[in-house]
């Protein structure tokens, strides 16, 4: 998420100067980091079901 963030204000600040080469490229690496994040996040939701069903064996 940080990167995201760091992007986003990347963005903010340098947007009237920025090509659009450089707004499709900063697209795509929102992209594949937003990705990145959703996959972490889906590894925790997968990591917290599985303590919790073992947790209901016990």
């Amino acid at each position: 998420m940080t990167a995201l963030l760091a992007l986003a204000e990347q963005l903010a600040t340098n947007h009237q100067t920025m090509s659009e080469a450089s707004w499709d490229a900063a697209v795509r690496v929102g992209g594949l980091l937003l990705r990145a994040e959703m996959m972490n996040n889906d590894a925790d939701m997968v990591a917290l079901e599985l303590l919790s069903r073992l947790r209901r064996r016990k």
